[in-house]
């Protein structure tokens, strides 16, 4: 959600969502634009959630509350909506950490049917901007118009769709009507290449509630390219992804990704090809330098790094042959910043039990001595496949896979160490006790759409890189490989520009 906060204008609005988007990383994205919240608050948070509706069931006789009561009535039904706000939250406040958090809200639904027969529900939300009542009940009544709205009829038109017989776009849209509107948001839907088999796209979905009217945003992959661009003037923009097979992943979409994802550098993994085995366009695309550094042995592991300027250095040695003859690591200088994709051993051995752990955690030790040296010369950015989930909330079921590679005790440790040597998980630090968040999916079972996976794709940092991080985030849409990008927008290396 915070990547569809960041492509529209929502400054002076409400942005609502439903509990499973109802995170702080969405928040804080909406409250940094100018905007408010009002997010529904469900067990998935926890402690919060009780508390909030402990206090709103049974509130203390000294609450100040608002109340606001609607009556709808028709084909024998009656429904009864009561919506209570609560600004006086200093309690709250001093208990959890929320962005832009300013109120609480509930709003019961009470419905009796033309048989007799009576139900009732409570809902709960975090709010921001200090809403009347009033203005809380339709806020949240619009956003349960879009939630029971059957999907709209697309148009092939970024932007624009006929509503009310009227032809409509985003933009000029959300200017228009009062002052304060409500938008109302779903996360977007984002897949490359084969999304429709006659029209190999990018395609990025993002539906609003703009004055009483939906209106429908879908663009191609020259507006997803506008879309994932949205990022602030100024900075670079710094990309990983394991592609599972470089040649396959050309096939899916990866040139356009690679134009689209508004990147100054894309590091990739697994790209299980020799240079001269590559297309052309993969090889050397109009725009950027490629650096490789494959494997000796054909069609297994290999890294890759594009880049819009040119890297004043290149390694991609560890110094030891038994690490280099696997092709798992590059690192380019840029000025002082350096930059490095790597991709770490996986732990498990070919009949499939652990006996390629020492050798996965050798690898995360050399790489590590030779980083902790060159971060004395400047920021250090790490990444790639990590291979390892480091806490219980970076996998969808840890505790059945405690004995897997991955999350074995000794490779977690083998993290906790360049974490505790000062190396910052970025997105992680931005995210802290967020679970849900995963990289990598097995291709089975329905994994990847029921979110069942493992978060094994990091970008490290270095103390002084860490303080160049605007954004850290995870691009779970984007479709062409069992894994999926992550990434950072920071501020640039001395002399470089955005797009140079």
């Amino acid at each position: 959600m915070p990547e569809l906060v960041e492509l529209l204008d929502v400054k002076g609005r409400t942005v609502t969502a439903a509990a499973m988007r109802a995170q702080r990383g969405s928040a804080a994205a909406i409250v940094a634009k100018g905007g408010d919240c009002a997010l529904q608050l469900k067990r998935n948070q926890g402690t919060m959630h009780e508390d909030v509706v402990e206090y709103l069931d049974n509130p203390p006789k000294s609450a100040e509350l608002l109340s606001h009561q609607q009556v709808d009535k028709g084909h024998g039904r009656v429904e009864r909506r009561t919506a209570t706000v609560c600004h006086d939250i200093d309690w709250l406040l001093e208990r959890h950490d929320w962005p832009g958090l300013s109120a609480i809200g509930k709003v019961v639904g009470e419905r009796r049917l033309a048989d007799g027969s009576e139900s009732a529900d409570s809902r709960y939300f975090l709010l921001g901007g200090k809403p009347s009542a009033e203005r809380f009940a339709h806020v949240v009544r619009s956003h349960w118009a879009i939630e029971n709205a059957d999907a709209p009829h697309r148009t092939p038109a970024l932007g624009v769709r006929r509503v009310d017989g009227r032809r409509l776009g985003a933009r000029s849209g959300a200017s228009a009507g009062a002052s304060r509107r409500a938008i109302h948001m779903r996360l977007p839907c984002v897949r490359l290449g084969n999304v429709c088999k006659r029209m190999r796209r990018a395609t990025i979905i993002g539906r609003t509630w703009i004055s009483g009217n939906e209106v429908e945003a879908v663009g191609s992959a020259s507006s997803l390219r506008q879309r994932m661009n949205a990022k602030a003037l100024g900075h670079w923009r710094i990309v990983s992804w394991n592609v599972n097979g470089l040649r396959a992943c050309v096939k899916k979409g990866f040139l356009d990704f690679l134009e689209a994802s508004g990147a100054d550098v894309v590091g990739v993994q697994e790209v299980r090809a020799l240079p001269e085995q590559l297309p052309p366009e993969a090889r050397a695309p109009e725009g950027w330098h490629a650096v490789f550094a494959p494997a000796e042995r054909k069609g297994y592991s290999g890294v890759a790094l594009y880049s819009r300027m040119p890297p004043q250095r290149v390694v991609t040695s560890l110094g030891a042959r038994e690490y280099d003859v696997e092709g798992r690591l590059v690192i380019a200088r840029f000025g002082r910043m350096a930059i490095a994709s790597v991709y770490f051993p996986k732990g498990s051995g070919p009949n499939r039990d652990n006996s390629r752990v020492p050798y996965k955690l050798g690898f995360y030790r050399a790489l590590f001595d030779m980083l902790q040296k060159l971060r004395r010369r400047g920021p250090v950015f790490v990444l790639g496949d990590y291979n390892t989930a480091h806490t219980e909330i970076d996998l969808a079921r840890p505790q059945s896979n405690k004995r897997t590679s991955g999350f074995l005790p000794e490779e977690r440790a083998e993290l906790s160490r360049w974490i505790d040597a000062g190396w910052s998980d970025t997105f992680r630090r931005q995210h802290p006790g967020e679970p849900g968040h995963h990289t990598w999916w097995r291709q089975w079972g329905n994994a990847r759409a029921d979110n069942v996976g493992w978060r094994i794709d990091y970008v490290l940092a270095s103390p002084a890189a860490q303080r160049r991080v605007a954004r850290a985030f995870i691009w779970p849409q984007v479709q062409g490989s069992d894994h999926c990008p992550v990434g950072v927008d920071i501020a640039p290396p001395d002399g470089a520009t955005p797009g140079s």
